[in-house]
């Protein structure tokens, strides 16, 4: 999800005042996708070979389309599968994160996603697009797929993934954009940073003000097919918190008649249509916002409505259309109502 960022409408002001406040930009590719970082400069710095080198190691560690990452060669081997924490940083802190949303989610988050993700042709595996799906080949990788069909142990710096059966698979690719935007944002703060934006793929994590002086300002993306990465429906400001956006207008296919798109049901193992056009959470962290985000594409608006209801640390906006479908409407939770910039013209 893509999502137009921006801090003030004027480019000449813009770099006035990033000059005047001392703020830099930087930015690069990763995870299949790129980067944008705002941040108030530091003097004797390198911080793009710093975040660079950063990413270069959180894709080691979590990185599907790595064959060497260390998610891969779990779902590579056939067994348990132990590592040394010392040598990955990440996974295990995404994985138990992730198991935790599973379950607060009742499992329609799931790590263990990855065989229903390469079947339907959103993972690291070609597909036919014209090939129907099968009924009995997606209730085969179902009995495959299911959080509690994984376990950790861990001892010292010895971590161990245990699973149920040796053809269960992770795939973190609904969180891990989150998780690293996180921990950017995280070395970005233990070096002193006070101020900045940090987005990857559309996920965002801010902390103090923009150039301006003031709260960030982020764009949600218009929900159609086609629209322009500019395009921004709801303006939201935000100051000390994550935001990630989920949708189904962006990565997708059409085979025939039918559309398929990147999101699929853990429960079912299809690539349902949602009524939700667009999921927006704004959380203390960007991988839960980021796995909330999917999870709620999944659940549908009335069931996501109540399970960010109840959940106090969790704001959310949903994007979906009238019955008529030729119109959006809103669904803003308390959190977020007065954080709408209305200053902006669409």
């Amino acid at each position: 999800m893509v999502l137009f960022l921006f801090g003030c409408k004027d480019n000449k002001l813009e770099k006035e005042l990033t000059k005047t406040l001392e703020y830099a930009k930087i930015n690069g590719n990763t995870m299949g996708t790129t980067y944008n970082i705002t941040y108030q400069f530091l003097e004797n710095i390198n911080l793009k070979s710093e975040v660079d080198s950063i990413l270069i190691e959180f894709n080691k560690s979590l990185s599907t389309y790595d064959s060497t990452s260390t998610i891969s060669k779990f779902n590579l081997s056939k067994g348990d599968f132990c590592f040394d924490s010392k040598n990955d940083k990440y996974l295990l802190a995404s994985l138990t994160r992730a198991l935790e949303i599973s379950k607060e989610t009742n499992g329609y988050f799931d790590p263990t996603v990855n065989p229903l993700v390469n079947y339907w042709g959103f993972g690291y595996k070609p597909r036919d697009k014209n090939l129907k799906p099968s009924k009995s080949d997606i209730d085969s990788l179902l009995k495959n797929v299911g959080y509690k069909k994984i376990g950790l142990l861990t001892k010292n710096d010895t971590c161990c993934i245990i699973r149920e059966s040796p053809y269960v698979q992770l795939d973190l690719s609904a969180s891990a954009k989150g998780h690293g935007v996180d921990v950017v944002a995280s070395h970005l703060f233990q070096l002193g940073i006070e101020n900045y934006m940090v987005e990857i793929g559309g996920e965002i994590v801010v902390k103090g003000n923009n150039p301006e002086g003031k709260p960030w300002v982020i764009g949600i993306n218009k929900p159609t097919r086609g629209s322009a990465l500019d395009e921004v429906q709801i303006p939201l400001m935000l100051k000390n918190q994550a935001m990630a956006t989920s949708g189904n207008y962006r990565n997708y296919y059409d085979s025939g008649e039918i559309s398929y798109a990147h999101i699929i049901n853990p429960i079912t193992g299809y690539s349902s249509p949602s009524d939700i056009l667009s999921a927006t959470i704004v959380a203390d962290d960007c991988l839960t916002a980021d796995a909330y985000a999917t999870a709620c594409m999944v659940l549908g608006l009335e069931k996501s409505i109540k399970l960010i209801n109840s959940n106090p640390k969790l704001h959310a906006i949903f994007i979906y259309s009238n019955t008529e479908k030729t119109n959006f409407k809103y669904y803003y939770s308390a959190g977020l109502i007065n954080a709408i910039d209305t200053s902006f013209n669409k």
